[in-house]
């Protein structure tokens, strides 16, 4: 699975402890938490879609598989 590059400037601003340094670090947080919910939405879609038994547009298909490190 590939890395989520906010989470790591976050741990690396916490690191730092400046005050600057822990609001920035306050906001990468905030961006790696909405990159871990798109990806769990994505997935959520490809479930949906194989329920249905159709398939995911090619675009939400190359994102699924950019976030899970399959492309």
């Amino acid at each position: 699975m590939t890395e989520n590059h906010h989470y790591d400037r976050a741990k690396s601003r916490l690191h730092n402890g400046t005050n600057n340094e822990v609001s920035r670090a306050q906001v990468e947080a905030t961006l790696a938490l909405a990159y871990e919910q798109r990806t769990a939405n994505l997935i959520a879609l490809q479930a949906f879609y194989l329920d249905e038994g159709t398939g995911p547009s090619q675009t939400a298909l190359d994102a699924m598989h950019e976030r899970l490190g399959l492309a």
